[in-house]
């Protein structure tokens, strides 16, 4: 696996790991890109967006955190902890709170709105994606 690989696996397991769930980031690494460079590329239609129509940067910053706050909401999941065990056996997935929660805080933009600092659960010490700034 390269570094990047490495990284972003090493990522899901650590923030699995907060809520005391041992993953293996392997199984999921094509999904697990897939949902960094989806991410990655929706903040980016979204900055063309705001370009295209001069938006004032108030109106941008709530953009995005009307945008952040709303893919959130949308990744929300109930689930049991039998069902945890078992989605962790059978699924290429990740949970959805982690397909949510990796991508985001690898995005600059995230954590500026939403003042992520390092020390932060929601802080990675990198913010590489597929498909860069």
């Amino acid at each position: 696996m390269s570094h990047a690989l490495d990284d972003w696996g090493s990522q899901y397991e650590t923030f699995t790991s907060y809520d005391g769930i041992k993953f293996d980031a392997w199984c999921s690494i094509g999904e697990d890109l897939a949902d960094i460079s989806g991410i990655t590329i929706y903040r980016e239609y979204l900055r063309e967006f705001q370009l295209k129509n001069e938006d004032i940067l108030p109106i941008q910053r709530l953009s995005f955190e009307a945008f952040f706050v709303y893919f959130a909401i949308q990744s929300r999941q109930q689930i049991s902890k039998k069902a945890i065990i078992a989605q962790l056996k059978t699924n290429p997935h990740p949970l959805d709170k982690y397909r949510c929660n990796v991508p985001l805080s690898r995005i600059p933009t995230f954590r500026t709105v939403f003042n992520i600092k390092k020390g932060d659960k929601m802080w990675w010490h990198s913010t590489n994606r597929v498909w860069e700034d």
